[in-house]
């Protein structure tokens, strides 16, 4: 330690006697001269340096796009004697927000030294870096206002300047970048807001800060200081959205007392700004715009404490300060806000603003109920939609015409037959083996016959004749048998009932029914209307039925018959009608059910669209 105080003794001994306006003066000049941070923060350092006679200054920034450290050494002692005091309290303000101070002392001499640490904050109040510097002190009270100077020197160095368009470009970008890396710490843009106006209102001793979002040509308020929530139609809320909107007109700062701006020494009356500071206690306001470029994005407001409350910097030094707000909150805004939103804010910016959206709208409105007028008046096609089933009128039935085996089965449900196709045959297998011995015993009756005969005996002659012909009746009777055993069908139809191939191989009984056929002409649509619609149908009405199985496929029909008795189906009372289709090859299978659209006329638009609810209700009244 004692060649860190005896370096302190011989190279500080308190400030040197330059005023504090000069410093600031120089500052300022480093400002405006340099547009890059580095290069700001590294001329700081060795002003401050030559300044303070500093033996040692460590200055240290983290932006989004660098990462930036650079140190000033004055004296014989190196900067690795001095750099790990610098880090400790340079980390400490860092993640304080806020100065720190050590103090380094030397028991043998009496020197006191300070080694000072203040965080470098930028637009939003957070900490991107900090300054750590060495400083012989005697009292803790010095060390306080020599921080509150340095403090307020470091305020300077995150304002946007620069002379040159590319620096302007760079700092921008920079700036940016780094407002895109602090939205995204916050879960949306609101939380983002409320910590700017919050660390505004703390480091400017503000009573209320609020901020406004442009919106076309409107302000919305979008964050109050020490709010959480708040209704926009609160007067206090209303009163400082108009005066966004007066700032948003007038294009520049407004403030509601005279004096609080000394560029606007003689001017009018901003009665809206009035009323705002009338409502806070007769406070003084002032409402700044932020810019993106030329373009207003938002408006700042500040509500002072007291009547007589003095700004901490005049309002050309606060513009200058909340200069990157407006192209960091208008990213902000744009990082969080839902993608329709974004969409529909361009949307309304190509037509002109919400005004011109409005009158466009109206228009809209104004062509929609003229093309309503038209269609009410006009005929339309009147269409209702019924269940429909395929069924038939009549089968054909064909059973077996006498005991026997099923031999095998040519046909199943749905199959389309023509008159003449074989359907179903028996077993004859044991028909034949009998037919061989029928004609067998005829044969050898006949025989005796002739043998009787030719002895002259004819009483046996007339037995063996009788056998002949019980013999020769048998072997028709059963050559019948066979030839019936292969059934066809009578006329042509589709397949319909159950499907007789199950029963391949097992014994039938005579006149056991085998396949049943729908004949062509029996298939009808068989709907179901209901009776809230059956004065609307008659005989003759046309459709198109579509079943569930092919929806796509359309079959036009034509109303043959109405029942005049109403039968109770599945809880609903309706009237069956029957239905011919006009395409008798396009016939679904029976049993196919669907909607079937009725054909019913026209109508106007103005009955369609009254009976149809109407119709509904009557429906859902007479289920009850």
């Amino acid at each position: 330690m004692n060649a860190q105080t005896s370096a302190t003794q011989s190279e500080s001994r308190g400030r040197p006697g330059n005023a504090e306006g000069d410093l600031l003066i120089r500052v300022k000049a480093i400002v405006r001269g340099q547009s890059a941070l580095a290069e700001r923060a590294r001329l700081m350092a060795e002003l401050l340096s030559e300044e303070y006679r500093a033996p040692y200054v460590h200055v240290q920034l983290q932006t989004a796009s660098r990462s930036f450290q650079h140190e000033v050494v004055q004296g014989n002692l190196p900067g690795s004697v001095w750099k790990p005091f610098a880090d400790s309290v340079g980390i400490e303000a860092i993640a304080a927000n806020e100065p720190v101070f050590d103090r380094l002392k030397d028991e043998a001499s009496g020197v006191e030294a300070v080694v000072c640490g203040l965080p470098i904050r930028d637009w939003s109040d957070e900490a991107i870096g900090s300054l750590a510097i060495i400083f012989a002190c005697e009292s803790d009270k010095m060390a306080r206002v020599i921080s509150r100077q340095l403090q307020a020197v470091l305020s300077l160095l995150a304002v946007p300047t620069g002379d040159t368009a590319e620096g302007a470009s760079e700092t921008q970008a920079a700036q940016n970048a780094a407002v895109e890396q602090v939205a995204l710490r916050y879960a949306s843009f609101d939380q983002m807001a409320i910590a700017i106006v919050n660390g505004l209102k703390n480091r400017y001793a503000f009573a209320e800060v609020a901020l406004g979002m442009v919106r076309g040509h409107r302000v919305r308020v979008t964050t109050i200081s020490g709010r959480a929530k708040f209704h926009r139609g609160a007067p206090g809320v209303t009163q400082i959205q108009q005066a966004f909107e007066e700032c948003l007109d007038a294009g520049k700062s407004l403030c509601s007392h005279p004096e609080l701006d000394e560029r606007f020494e003689t001017r009018r009356r901003y009665v809206l700004h009035e009323q705002w500071s009338q409502a806070g206690g007769n406070c003084p306001v002032i409402t700044v715009p932020l810019r993106d470029g030329e373009r207003i994005v938002a408006v700042i407001g500040f509500r002072l404490e007291e009547v007589d409350s003095i700004l901490a910097l005049p309002v050309e030094e606060l513009e200058s300060k909340l200069a990157p707000l407006g192209p960091g909150i208008l990213l902000a805004d744009r990082l969080h806000r839902p993608w329709y939103k974004v969409a529909w804010h361009h949307a309304l910016t190509r037509v002109g603003g919400a005004g011109r959206f409005q009158q466009a709208l109206l228009l809209v409105a104004a062509l929609f109920a003229v093309a309503v007028m038209i269609w009410g008046i006009t005929p339309h096609p009147y269409i209702e939609a019924v269940q429909g089933e395929v069924g038939n009128e009549h089968r054909l039935v064909f059973a077996a015409p006498y005991p026997a085996v099923l031999d095998k089965v040519l046909v199943r449900p749905g199959d389309r037959v023509e008159q003449g196709e074989m359907l179903f045959a028996l077993d004859v297998d044991n028909l034949e083996t009998q037919l061989e011995e029928a004609t067998a015993q005829g044969e050898l009756a006949r025989i005796e016959r002739a043998r009787a005969l030719a002895l002259g005996e004819p009483a046996f002659a007339a037995e063996a004749h009788a056998k002949y012909e019980a013999a020769l009746a048998e072997s028709d009777l059963l050559r019948d048998r066979i030839e019936s055993a292969i059934v066809v069908a009578r006329r042509g139809g589709i397949v319909v009932g159950d499907d007789a191939r199950t029963r391949v191989g097992e014994e039938i009984n005579q006149g056991d029914t085998v396949v049943e056929v729908a004949p062509d002409g029996s298939l009808s649509l068989k709907l179901r209307i209901p009776e809230t619609l059956i004065q609307e149908v008659a005989v003759g009405c046309r459709g198109t039925f579509a079943s569930m199985a092919r929806p796509d496929e359309q079959l036009p029909f034509e109303v043959v018959s109405i029942e005049r008795a109403a039968q109770a189906i599945d809880g609903k009372t309706v009237y069956l009608a029957e239905a011919r289709f006009d395409d008798g090859d396009r016939i679904p299978l029976l049993g196919t059910t669907g909607t079937a659209r009725l054909e019913l006329g026209e109508r106007t638009g103005a009955w369609l669209l009254w009976h149809s609810p109407m119709r509904y209700l009557r429906n859902q009244v007479n289920q009850l």
